[in-house]
């Protein structure tokens, strides 16, 4: 007889040749791509409008904060031929939010856990600087209550998650729920941004209305809780936030069509496409600091940004051991929370008034005793 996990697996596939092979819409159509374009051909994207950068290579460049957006700013920087960037960290090491524990010559993940398939990046990085290989996924075991752990990632996860919104679903019936999900999340998606590849493009007004709420408000319109228990481990835990509280548009743009098709294909544990890092996250930016011999000076808290009143540039006050310095450059990146800075930076007062409503969630991880 078989077991209700291998029933689950079997529905899997047959759901997501479906999501894969040709995606069906309201009217029982195939979603192609020339589909998708005919559809948005009144409401076509745009790019998002260039930051503008420094004038010349040769510009002083501080970059506050050496954690993995510092780093690896500082890195594209350099190999664009910028000559002159400084990577400021409070801190006395690098890495950031991505720091790892090394116990028993295991890396245990402090901040930055796992990759997805869509961090192209990562792996090409990874690749580039030798930090490692990258390793399956393992299933841990994770409190969602106070009662018991769970399998964290498991369908059978996504389906409490669903019971608890709707007690009267039943398991097969919520595996049908979920599964069905993942295709009408796929079809929305891709009837409202398109179909690409990399970044999604800048959506029309028209779109953008749709999305003018949470994103858990948008899975509740839209009937698509039975996502909630994957989003869970690939939204919240990952640190993009509760589905309550972030916008639906950055929940979208980070849950993609393909994310979803790949993270519940029914796979080898080997072939999980959720990877960790052999050797951490924390490493790969030490590396990728070093190799690219990048300036970067630990234990400068910055205290203050100021402009300056007359001509382009930025003084950068900052604390090394005792002593307070200040230095003159050209363009200024900054890469820690916004409201963390309000007390560096002189924001105007609407922009003050949006960063200070920001705040933190801490996610809780410790050793197993074995």
């Amino acid at each position: 007889m078989m077991s209700p996990r291998v029933s689950c697996t079997c529905v899997l596939v047959v759901h997501l040749i479906v999501v894969i092979t040709g995606l069906l819409i309201a009217d029982g159509t195939a979603l192609t791509i020339e589909h998708s374009k005919k559809q948005r051909k009144a409401c076509a994207p745009t790019p998002f409008p260039k930051i503008k950068g420094p004038r010349s290579k040769h510009d002083k460049i501080a970059i506050i904060g050496a954690g993995p957006s510092g780093i690896h700013m500082a890195y594209r920087l350099k190999e664009e031929g910028y000559t002159s960037v400084t990577v400021f960290e409070k801190n006395d090491y690098i890495g950031g939010k991505s720091k790892t524990l090394q116990h028993r010559g295991v890396p245990h993940e402090m901040g930055t856990v796992y990759t997805q398939p869509e961090y192209t990046e990562i792996y090409n990085l990874i690749t580039k600087f030798n930090a490692g290989n990258l390793l399956p996924m393992p299933e841990p075991d994770v409190w969602v209550n106070e009662n018991s752990p769970v399998f964290l990632s498991s369908l059978e996860n996504s389906i409490r998650i669903l019971q608890n919104l709707r007690p009267n679903v039943t398991t097969s019936v919520g595996t049908g729920i979920i599964l069905q999900n993942i295709i009408d999340y796929v079809t929305l998606h891709q009837k409202m941004f398109g179909i690409y590849k990399g970044v999604m493009p800048r959506p029309c007004p028209a779109v953008l209305s749709q999305v003018n709420m949470t994103f858990g408000e948008f899975l509740r319109i839209n009937n698509l809780d039975g996502l909630r228990g994957i989003l869970l481990s690939s939204q919240t835990i990952q640190g993009y936030g509760k589905v309550d509280e972030i916008s639906a548009l950055y929940g979208m743009i980070w849950t993609t069509p393909y994310f979803l098709s790949e993270i519940v294909k029914p796979v080898a544990p080997r072939d999980r496409v959720v990877k960790i890092l052999s050797k951490g996250f924390q490493f790969l930016w030490e590396e990728i600091a070093r190799q690219s011999k990048l300036k970067v000076k630990l234990s400068s808290s910055v205290k203050k940004v100021s402009r300056l009143k007359q001509g382009r540039g930025f003084y950068v006050k900052y604390r090394h051991g005792r002593r307070l310095r200040c230095e003159k450059f050209d363009f200024l990146i900054t890469s820690p929370m916004m409201k963390s800075m309000s007390d560096v930076i002189r924001f105007e007062p609407e922009v003050h008034e949006l960063f200070k409503k920001s705040f933190n969630y801490y996610y809780t991880t410790t050793f197993g005793g074995y």
